[in-house]
């Protein structure tokens, strides 16, 4: 089963997000692979493929969390590994960011103790909502890069956070299919 652990977002912030997504794609961005608002949400750890047999562990420890609900709000538009090369699209997040930032510690130290690695990367709170194409030519991204200098930031909505949530991810053709297993 490929895992990830989220927080989910409301719908106005998907609106919100569609918005960015078309005004890039007026500015000529089409070697971009869009997410679908549907399935937009805060990362907090990528578990990859775990065996079936771990998940009631991974949610017993979810359990333990008492995560308390943060506010957030949409800020910059972005890119990694940065704006002039362009991989991956994002949308950052303002607000109770400190809060953000120990509610993901807490989800890493309790995956951790059931012996998942942690990752070398320092968290950056984003919300995906798009990744270049790997054929994507040299010019194509050229444009990609300036029109994320011309976009504008999403509208500020502000937004009070859900529970972290256990995943499943199971990858189509037509993108992938998101499965809820339970929260803490």
């Amino acid at each position: 089963m490929r895992l990830f652990i989220a927080v989910e977002v409301p719908d106005p912030v998907k609106h919100a997000l569609q918005d960015v997504q078309q005004q890039l794609q007026r500015h000529g961005c089409h070697s971009v692979r869009w997410v679908a608002a549907d399935a937009i949400h805060l990362t907090l750890q990528f578990l990859g493929d775990v065996d079936a047999d771990r998940v009631p562990s991974l949610l017993a420890a979810l359990e333990q969390l008492n995560p308390l609900p943060l506010q957030l709000m949409l800020a910059a538009v972005g890119a990694f590994p940065n704006r002039q090369q362009p991989q991956v699209l994002w949308v950052g997040l303002a607000g109770d960011e400190p809060g953000l930032l120990h509610q993901q510690q807490e989800v890493v130290a309790a995956t951790a103790a059931l012996g998942f690695p942690v990752e070398d990367r320092r968290f950056r709170a984003h919300l995906t909502i798009g990744r270049v194409r790997r054929e994507a030519s040299r010019e194509q991204r050229n444009a990609l890069s300036r029109a994320l200098t011309q976009v504008s930031n999403p509208s500020p909505v502000h937004w009070q956070s859900s529970p972290p949530r256990l995943i499943q991810s199971r990858l189509t053709p037509d993108g992938p299919i998101y499965t809820v297993l339970g929260s803490a």
